[in-house]
């Protein structure tokens, strides 16, 4: 019998509840501005408040890196040492956030390529040397920085997955015990030479075990540390490296040019999904290992894949724990706390989130919604060595991406595993589907059929729409499907995926699967299908062959990316790293912010992208209009052509930013706080080059209000279509494109009784007084204009930073971290 869901939820409807402004003397101004922390049930759905997100990671130490906090160069920071914890608890200008988050690590990786660390005896020898109670004093700072929990699931983030039994088998095979560990040597096939005291493999050669740490990692070295020296006591020689985590480390890791490796997870809220990802059937790909274990793989599939209750999940997901923590060749630590500082002074709503660290979706610098925000995100040595969205790996890289890209669904601060929309506002999950496709023959078998309802006005940074085809084209360029041959007919390799702007896109899923995303791939299991209406391009409906109940889930955090770029690049060209969409100025999305500068020595730079349907107009307040008057607003039109727009001070296309001469529209008003009905529609006019202006007539609008003023204006652009990659034939097509700039602000409109009135308001630090002039000229916000020459980047950074910034879904996602790290609020998670 089919069973339906409706998860129907108005974008509108979810705003005013989420969002409900204050009125203040009937004029709107922006919910417990001016509070510090906020609560995070107070937490508001727009994004952003500063006009310049700087993402740093200049400095080489810990230290450094607090110094620049407590002097508030830097406004948040990652901290890594008790006495910095301690000082920071005790220091008035510093809000100390320090909660269990979804990550753990360190982690000892055992090569399972290689003897003996491919023998499960060896595992639990090396384990058996491990001191928990040293692990949580020492790595752990006695609970300041975590909890040194040896399991595959923290049980107090994960109750209803995490199985006693654990406890049990690692009490009785792992537990802190140095007899046990010479013992379980002995059969792992080593043996203990008395005559050198030492131990050597069977052909008589002493054993010397290198292990590779992150450098700037003072959990993974004080791990090490306690690991070595127990080592020595049972005179079995371990040898650890400091590399810097990028490149070296991850390199090391993808290369298997290693014994013992030790980084950390940035995981989420859903247990059985994570688990799939890294030890279970994606773990050769995701874990860059080749343990595979048929049984635990079969059981996560149950778990993940195949559960449409939560409590056939919680049942699978507990038989395969224990399975994980007797047979995966891992040694968890322990489970990781987000400890952050951030700076008080001058700024104000941070949102402490459950389970993922500091939020900076509302904050702000006082009083100001166009200033500038420093993040320390790490240190130089894991500094993000790529901004693409195929093979981007790390958790620093993912911090930037999170700023450009945007996901269909979010989830708030207070609860990662409740969805509300994003650029979806709406959908509906129909279940237990048992039919054929319609116009297809693909047949469900208990699957389900999962319809997104998009909003209309969202934008990639270059202007053109996100629509539909944009989450089309997502799914099926990344093989999100996990194929490695065309789906629908496994005899070929190539599979025609859609026709975006009149290319037909046909990808070669063999060739991608050799060189697959380490995120994105197989990321949405049971995919089969999808379907857009014709007369409807923001509908999509997705089909998946499984009605599982973390389908959604899976498909709430997809980054989107546009069509337009990726089309000319075929998939398996990121993989192999022949091409880079980020050395060439393409990480182009639709989110927050777009990526103005990267710096690879000091940091990334990230604009405000005025444009973005989310950010609160009141951000971009303009005026304070007296009524009965008319006010003119001059505006720049500008696009954006290249993400990052620089890299280390050169710009990455020769006209990376390009005004826009030939731009028409309209200016709709409405009044703020309500459902975006236009009162009043008014005809932009071009003045010169890029200049535009818009003159508001006030007669017909209500004094004591703030209205919302919308540019909604088009253009037409070219577009080229490489018909040499991704299709049939070949050459360069150029097609003309409607591409759009939309941009959001707000005005008051004063009652005609004010004789002379200042009103300030704190969505912006400029006032303006308005009598008797009735036709007013005001400068356009820097915001508004083409962005100046890219700013020098000064070194303030360093440290892991889990932090979270602006929507992001609650899918799996999966980031390897120099250390104990905190989860990116649900991306791909």
């Amino acid at each position: 019998m089919k069973r339906e869901i409706f998860l129907l939820i108005s974008i509108f409807l979810a705003t005013l509840i989420l969002i409900s402004p204050i009125v203040s003397n009937s004029f709107a101004v922006i919910n417990n501005f001016n509070n510090p922390v906020l609560a995070p049930t107070q937490y508001r759905a727009f994004t952003p408040y500063v006009a310049v997100l700087n993402e740093m990671w200049s400095f080489t130490s810990p230290t450094a890196l607090f110094q620049a906090l407590i002097a508030g160069q830097v406004q948040l920071a990652g901290l890594d040492e008790q006495a910095q914890i301690l000082q920071a608890q005790r220091d008035p200008n510093i809000y100390l956030y320090d909660q269990p988050v979804y990550g753990f690590g360190p982690i000892i990786q055992f090569n399972f390529a290689k003897y003996p660390m491919n023998n499960t005896y060896f595992r639990w020898a090396i384990f058996s040397i491990i001191n928990f109670q040293l692990v949580q004093q020492q790595v752990f700072a006695n609970g300041l920085l975590g909890q040194a929990i040896p399991y595959f699931l923290n049980p107090s983030l994960y109750p209803g997955f995490f199985n006693p039994n654990a406890t049990i088998f690692y009490q009785t095979h792992e537990s802190f015990n140095l007899t046990r560990a010479m013992i379980y040597l002995q059969k792992a096939g080593l043996v203990y030479n008395t005559k050198l005291n030492t131990w050597t493999y069977p052909n008589g050669t002493p054993i010397v075990i290198s292990w590779i740490i992150p450098a700037n990692a003072p959990e993974a070295l004080s791990l090490a540390q306690i690991v070595t020296q127990a080592a020595k006591q049972i005179n079995l020689t371990i040898q650890y490296q400091v590399v810097p985590f990028s490149p070296t480390l991850i390199q090391d890791l993808v290369t298997g040019n290693y014994e013992l490796i030790t980084f950390g997870w940035s995981v989420n809220a859903i247990a059985p999904g994570f688990l799939y990802f890294i030890d279970g059937p994606l773990a050769p790909v995701t874990s860059v290992n080749s343990f595979v274990n048929y049984t635990i793989n079969q059981l996560l599939t149950k778990a993940y894949i195949e559960a449409t209750t939560l409590n056939e999940s919680q049942y699978y997901t507990q038989q395969a724990v224990y399975y994980l923590q007797a047979a995966v060749p891992e040694i968890i630590a322990g489970w990781g706390n987000a400890v952050q500082g951030a700076y008080l002074p001058g700024y104000a709503n941070y949102i402490p989130t459950v389970g993922g660290g500091v939020s900076l979706m509302n904050v702000h610098t006082a009083n100001s919604t166009h200033g500038t925000f420093n993040w320390g995100i790490t240190v130089l040595t894991a500094a993000p060595s790529t901004y693409d969205v195929y093979s981007a790996q790390t958790l620093y890289e993912f911090d930037g991406l999170g700023e450009v890209y945007d996901t269909p669904l979010s989830s708030p601060p207070y609860n990662a595993l409740q969805l509300l929309p994003w650029i979806v506002q709406n959908w509906t999950i129909q279940t237990g589907l048992n039919e054929t496709i319609p116009g297809t023959n693909i047949r469900l078998v208990n699957g389900q059929v999962i319809t997104l309802y998009l909003v209309h006005n969202d934008t990639f940074h270059n202007g053109l729409p996100l629509t539909a085809q944009a989450i089309n084209f997502t799914m099926w360029y990344f093989d999100m499907g996990g194929y490695s041959s065309n789906p629908f007919n496994a005899s070929k390799d190539t599979v025609y995926i859609g026709n975006y702007y009149g290319k037909p896109v046909i990808l070669n899923y063999t060739a991608e699967a050799m060189a697959p995303s380490f995120e994105w791939f197989d990321s949405l299991p049971g995919l089969v299908y999808s379907y857009i209406p014709p007369d409807n391009p923001y509908e999509i409906q997705i089909y998946f062959n499984t009605s599982s109940l973390w389908s959604i889930y899976e498909l709430s955090g997809i980054y989107i990316v546009p069509p337009s770029i990726f089309e000319n690049i075929p998939p398996q060209w990121l993989g192999l790293g022949t091409y880079s969409v980020s050395s060439n100025g393409q990480v182009i999305g639709s989110g927050p912010y777009y990526m103005y500068n990267w710096n690879k020595s000091t940091g990334a730079t990230f604009y405000r992208y005025n444009g973005y349907f989310r950010v609160d107009p009141l951000a971009n307040f303009i005026a304070n209009i007296t009524a009965g008057t008319t006010y003119t607003y001059t505006f720049n039109i500008t696009q954006v052509l290249a993400e990052p727009t620089y890299i280390n001070g050169k710009p990455t296309v020769p006209n990376p930013i390009v005004s826009i001469p030939n731009a028409t529209g309209v200016a709709e008003i409405w009044v703020y706080g309500q459902s975006p009905r236009p009162i009043m529609s008014i005809p932009i006019s071009h003045v010169s080059g890029n200049t535009y202006k818009v003159t508001i007539n006030t007669v017909s609008l209500t004094p004591g209000q703030t209205y919302v003023l919308f540019i909604n204006a088009t253009y037409i652009e070219p577009l080229m279509l490489n018909y040499s990659a991704n299709s049939v034939g070949g050459g360069i097509k150029y097609v003309d494109v409607p591409h759009f700039y939309t941009a959001y602000y707000t005005f008051n409109v004063l009652p005609t009784t004010t004789v002379s009135t200042t009103t300030t308001t704190t969505t912006t630090t400029s006032t303006t007084t308005t009598t008797t002039s009735i036709v007013t000229t005001v400068t356009p916000v820097s915001s508004v204009s083409a962005p100046p020459a890219p700013p020098s980047v000064s070194v303030i950074t360093i440290s892991t930073s889990p932090v979270v910034y602006g929507s992001l879904g609650v899918g799996i996602i999966l980031v390897i971290a120099a250390i104990v790290v905190a989860v990116l609020l649900g991306r791909r998670s």
